[in-house]
């Protein structure tokens, strides 16, 4: 199941078996130690490495003496460090092992208290692997080496001489061995800093041979966002995800792809299963309530922003988002509140500011409006959203000549978020019409390719400049990203592009 890409079922199934049978008391030993066994070797499979130790040492509590489970324990511990070492930076959670340091201490320092017979070479081939894994110094790379060394062996070298700072040593070992998808993997550890391209490559070639590979996965959407290619980041994170939905922090990073790219809907359904699996995780609910509130979602996002600050009453950011909701729910008294209560946390946050400077334009103090959003400017003058609104405001008092000024000066400093992007578009198209704004929304759709909002602002300037091919793939795009989100749009050659 597992090496037929079925990785998630193949876990369930696991965790169903450990259920039924991980508990056995009164069944006779040998049947007992076989289903141990068993279960023993689907966690090494599935790389479950805490339940691996766990069963092991349930069959050792059961027969001591069980060379079997003896050597089962030393190959689990240098597994478990491999692949601790292969996943050091990919935040994962639920797979590998913990304490996993202490348990390679102990059994390579006890080694001859291992009561083992005809099976001693196994057990020197593993506990040279544990020590290699545990300290990969010198002499424990020699000792390995000195074996015939298997493909797995000759992976274990590469990442030994990698952590011991041996780069081109490791590339050099590892490139005899470019058919094994381990070693491919570690040859990428080793390229990424200084061979990115290197890097990808043998991850690309490591794919080919099996496409089921969820850190190799996950390491490549890592490289490929360094490199700014976000769309083909978020597909190989997506994939990653399909075989180990249960890694929460991943789920928080597809999230955050997502967002960057403009999407407000999958944000949600990552954090959301995030939720499911950490419930009690206040950071991800603090995410989860943001992106409720930016899908407009305001009754979602209400619990989980209210936990958040009810557990932490320091955190800036959720009290932003509050004071957001409630101020689009009309609630400007309890949205000036939380800003004002944002801004005792972090006196100098720019965010509470313009939050405030919102809440004041919102009740009609036009004044008090602009001279918060000042107060922020003075805060961080390369902060584009200060600019963008007081473009709005001179507009609104109808000072487009000013307007246009400060939006000038929004597009020369900092990136600049989706919202305050659209804010910047629809400013533009209302001051200097749809046609003189087209290259401008293009460019901001081409930063935020999923957002449908940027999309049917592009369609709708592609029509009007009489480009509808354009203007109907945009809609249509549009369209495929939010399929609830109907629109009709009729240029000058009456043409519907959606309905």
């Amino acid at each position: 199941m597992r090496r037929s890409g079925r990785v998630s079922e193949a876990e369930t199934t696991f965790e169903m078996s450990m259920g039924v049978f991980y508990n056995l008391e009164e069944e006779p030993l040998i049947y007992r130690l076989s289903i141990l066994r068993n279960l023993a070797k689907c966690a090494f499979e599935l790389d479950r490495w805490s339940e691996a130790f766990s069963i092991i040492n349930r069959a050792l509590k059961f027969a001591p003496s069980s060379e079997n489970f003896n050597i089962l324990r030393v190959q689990a511990a240098a597994l478990a460090l491999e692949f601790n070492h292969r996943a050091e930076n990919l935040k994962v959670v639920s797979h590998g092992g913990s304490d996993l340091e202490k348990i390679a201490h102990e059994l390579s320092s006890h080694q001859d208290e291992i009561k083992v017979s005809s099976a001693g070479w196994d057990l020197d081939h593993w506990m040279k692997r544990l020590r290699l894994a545990y300290e990969p110094n010198k002499e424990n790379i020699r000792e390995l080496a000195k074996l015939s060394p298997s493909p797995e062996d000759a992976a274990a070298m590469v990442s030994g001489l990698r952590r011991n700072g041996q780069i081109e040593t490791a590339l050099l070992v590892g490139k005899k061995y470019t058919n094994s998808p381990t070693v491919l993997y570690e040859i990428a550890l080793c390229a990424e800093g200084q061979q990115l391209e290197l890097a990808l490559d043998m991850l690309s070639k490591l794919l080919d041979i099996d496409p089921h590979q969820p850190l190799a996965l996950r390491l490549m959407s890592v490289l490929l966002e360094r490199k700014l290619a976000f769309n083909e980041a978020l597909s190989h994170m997506e994939s990653a995800l399909e075989l180990w939905p249960n890694e929460t922090a991943w789920h928080v990073d597809a999230a955050a792809l997502w967002k960057r790219l403009g999407n407000i809907e999958r944000p949600v359904e990552h954090l959301q299963i995030a939720c499911t699996y950490n419930p009690n995780d206040v950071e991800i609910r603090r995410l989860l309530g943001g992106a409720f509130l930016s899908a407009g979602n305001m009754n979602e996002a209400l619990p989980h922003l209210v936990a958040v600050v009810e557990k932490n009453t320091e955190d800036y950011d959720s009290w932003i988002a509050l004071s957001q909701l409630y101020q689009s729910t009309g609630d400007l008294d309890l949205a000036i509140q939380a800003a004002g209560r944002a801004s005792e946390v972090n006196p100098t946050g720019v965010l509470a500011r313009l939050q405030a400077a919102r809440i004041s334009w919102a009740k009609g103090e036009i004044k008090k409006a602009f001279d918060h959003a000042n107060r922020a400017l003075n805060l961080d003058p390369q902060d584009p959203a200060a600019y963008v609104f007081l473009a709005r405001l001179s507009k609104e008092q109808g000072d487009n000549a000013k307007a246009l000024e400060l939006l000038e000066k929004a597009a020369a400093v900092n990136p600049a978020s989706l919202n305050t992007v659209i804010e910047h578009a629809n400013l533009v198209k209302e001051i200097n019409g749809v046609v003189a704004a087209r290259d401008l929304i293009a460019s901001f759709s081409a930063k935020f390719p999923e957002n449908p909002d940027l999309l049917i602002l592009l369609a709708d300037a592609e029509d009007q400049c009489g480009d509808n091919r354009n203007a109907e793939s945009a809609a249509k795009k549009a369209l495929e990203i939010n399929p609830e989100e109907r629109f009709i749009s009729q240029g000058e050659n009456n043409t519907v592009w959606v309905g």
